[in-house]
């Protein structure tokens, strides 16, 4: 075996399926939460994660958390 593909070879794998350096860094990112609509059409159906920044800010939590309070 010399360790080379021949031309042609289907190896049954699509495009989509292979995971790559550029496709491991591609997210969305948003400061505002999207709409359940939005979400599935922007993150779900493209396989996409999704960064909401200041997403817990208004949580009654985060202003009891302190180096005190843990």
């Amino acid at each position: 075996m010399t360790g080379k593909v021949e031309k042609g070879v289907d190896f049954g794998i699509d495009e989509d399926d292979v995971v790559t350096a550029n496709s491991l860094n591609k997210h969305l990112e948003t400061e505002v939460e999207p709409t359940a609509l939005q979400f599935m059409k922007k993150c779900v159906s493209p396989n996409l994660p999704l960064i909401i920044r200041e997403g817990c800010k208004y949580w009654p939590a985060t202003s009891k958390w302190s180096h005190e309070y843990l």
